[in-house]
């Protein structure tokens, strides 16, 4: 920040993962600060302030930031879903409704796909929780996270367990079993 001067012609929103870099957002007057993994609803927050802040900025035109808007809406309103799955080999876009279930594998995540390959993320299944619970997923257990679309049956023997369209069964903690059923119904 050093490197562009005290007197910025632009508004810059910070995105980071690390959040012991706020205090430098602020002291180098951010607009915004947003925490990875970003939320729809603060990076719409973030380009709505932007918006409002230079509206009386001659020459600005709003209708520029109306697609932007547009698509962070549209994947709020669950209309846009892929989910970038980064591996070491490539990147690939699937649509969240392919992802059967996402296991916890310490500082990893295996998603389970509907075609049945399944690929290993360098990310934590927290990270995918919050990416993907507006999209119908849910948790049953601290190391799975299930698509509710993709439940094919709940058993109650055994503690409770789901078996999913891949005949994978996920387990059901008792302390998440009752909004589970409630979310299934």
């Amino acid at each position: 920040m050093e490197e562009l001067g005290p007197d910025l012609s632009f508004d810059i929103i910070f995105a980071t993962a690390y959040d012991q870099f706020g205090i430098q957002a602020i002291k180098a007057s951010a607009l915004d600060y947003l925490l990875k993994p970003v939320q729809n609803k603060d990076l719409k927050e973030a380009i709505e302030k932007f918006v409002r802040k230079r509206a009386t900025t001659p020459g600005f035109r709003e209708g520029q930031f109306h697609g932007l808007m547009e698509n962070v809406g549209a994947e709020q309103d669950g209309r846009i879903g892929k989910v970038a799955l980064a591996t070491r080999e490539s990147i690939e876009f699937v649509d969240h409704q392919e992802i059967v279930l996402c296991s916890s594998d310490s500082n990893y995540t295996m998603i389970y796909l509907a075609s049945g390959r399944k690929k290993l993320i360098s990310k934590t299944l927290k990270e995918f929780d919050d990416l993907l619970a507006p999209y119908n997923f849910y948790r049953p257990h601290n190391s799975h996270l299930v698509n509710l679309s993709k439940v094919k049956e709940y058993i109650r023997s055994d503690g409770g367990y789901l078996i999913m369209d891949n005949q994978m069964k996920v387990p059901v903690s008792k302390s998440r079993k009752e909004e589970l059923l409630s979310r299934l119904q």
